[in-house]
């Protein structure tokens, strides 16, 4: 997409609940994504990412490799490394609030309030 970059420097922009960009056309599960490095038939590479129903594929396009490209591929795996790392902060903070607040075993208990009136004969 030429023309889309907006100069800033970071990885990643928070648009603050605004969308800068059209809706998303293609949604790529996480959970199941994996990625492949292909060559095109310009000898370009090209990276595959799937989650087994979407498929999305980044390419360098009718303009072949460039220093935009370059710097648009770097851009975009730091913003994937940035978006990996607020994911595991993310998940970091709910497991720590979850520590000690299991769900009750109540079989666990029933067992343990037959085990102390048993002890006791």
């Amino acid at each position: 997409m030429h023309g889309t970059y907006d100069g800033s420097d970071g990885p990643t922009t928070d648009l603050g609940g605004q969308r800068a960009f059209p809706e998303p056309a293609v949604v790529v599960s996480l959970r199941r994504a994996m990625t492949y490095r292909v060559i095109d038939d310009d000898n370009q590479p090209v990276l595959i990412i799937t989650d087994g129903v979407s498929t999305v594929a980044l390419e360098c396009g009718l303009g072949g490799l460039s220093f935009n490209v370059v710097v648009a591929a770097q851009r975009l795996g730091d913003a994937v490394a940035d978006f990996a790392t607020s994911i595991r902060a993310c998940f970091l903070t709910r497991e720590s609030r979850s520590l000690g607040h299991h769900r009750r075993n109540r079989r666990r208990e029933r067992w343990q309030r037959r085990g102390s009136r048993n002890s006791g004969r």
